[in-house]
């Protein structure tokens, strides 16, 4: 019996799963972006993808250095890569974040793309202007303010900065904190503590299959977690987005499911796993809705980039083509 994909995430051992931060483990999950480049937005763009495009030709010419800053495990390094293959301009990438995991090696063998990890976007770790280009897909905002001084350093004269950041009151804004407000009511309905009680409860039934008071018991966890996913459906069913509890629950359902043919330890275990993924996940929808820029943010990186030496165009904010906002665009140059 294999894990359905994505729930290799829940081995305790996993890169990040014991650790402080989040984004190791997610990062090391496979995900490639909360926004890939098919990602719809309101014209001119269109999408994501076609915006990047439209921000970043005018800059990629042979021989020039891209620097992707809080990259991920590399949607948009490889994305950028992809429109300068496509138009056969050789640019050589560099990829930084502050995770402990992001090597995407079987993606790169073939590209001039190379990864950093566990790189703090304060302290980068290459020589003033040593880049033409930089960019950030939702990564810049998170780092402290010092690494728009660094964004700056090792920008060659004329190169530019390129930032797309989420913004307060943005979609992604409301489903951070909608995501938020699941972990609450998971935590208040105790899901996993039901599910475990439902499992021990299960291998004491698979051991005395015949005892009155392990079939009883049996019955009464199932009730009890049953009660408890309920609400949980309910609540995925009223949400905009419910990532989370729709993972969760799926995830509780292959532990069941597996529980008789592997095992009480292995069952345990992924309960462990899911713990520490839940852990996580919260501390990143924390960190996402803490770093959304409102406009005093936004001033303060004007100020900032300004300061460095950059000249700094007024920020955009970039909407869905059903009119919610998406993020906000920040774009600053040096002079050559």
């Amino acid at each position: 019996m294999s894990d359905p994909v994505g729930l290799d995430i829940l081995d305790p051992d996993r890169p990040g799963q014991r650790g402080d931060d989040p984004w190791t483990l997610y990062w090391s999950s496979g995900f490639a972006s909360t926004t890939d480049p098919g990602w719809p937005l309101a014209p001119p763009h269109h999408s994501l993808g076609a915006l990047w495009r439209s921000l970043t030709l005018p800059w990629l010419r042979d021989g020039c250095r891209v620097l992707d800053i809080a990259c991920g495990n590399g949607a948009l390094t490889f994305a950028l890569a992809e429109i300068a293959t496509m138009r056969g301009i050789a640019v050589r990438f560099d990829a930084i974040d502050r995770a402990a995991t992001i090597d995407p090696a079987d993606q790169v063998a073939d590209r001039p793309i190379r990864f950093h990890a566990a790189v703090d976007a304060t302290a980068l770790p290459f020589p003033p202007e040593s880049f033409d280009l930089a960019v950030s897909q939702h990564g810049l905002e998170y780092c402290a303010a010092a690494a728009l001084d660094e964004a700056a350093r090792v920008l060659r004269p004329d190169g530019a900065l390129i930032a797309l950041a989420h913004r307060q009151g943005s979609v992604l804004h409301a489903h951070c904190g909608e995501e938020i407000a699941h972990h609450a009511l998971l935590e208040r309905l105790d899901l996993l503590g039901h599910a475990a009680a439902l499992v021990a409860a299960g291998h004491a039934f698979l051991a005395e299959p015949a005892a009155d008071i392990r079939r009883d018991a049996l019955a009464r966890a199932q009730e009890a977690f049953n009660a408890a996913s309920t609400e949980v459906s309910a609540a995925i069913r009223r949400a905009a987005s419910a990532d989370m509890p729709r993972f969760v629950l799926g995830a509780l359902g292959h532990v069941f499911a597996g529980h008789r043919s592997r095992g009480t330890p292995w069952a345990e275990r992924m309960l462990d796993g899911l713990r520490g993924y839940l852990r996580q996940d919260l501390a990143r929808h924390r960190a996402m809705v803490a770093a959304a820029l409102d406009e005093t943010a936004l001033l303060h990186w004007t100020v900032r980039l300004q300061a460095a030496g950059l000249h700094v165009e007024p920020p955009v904010d970039l909407f869905t083509p059903d009119g919610r906002l998406f993020g906000v665009l920040v774009q600053a140059r040096r002079s050559g």
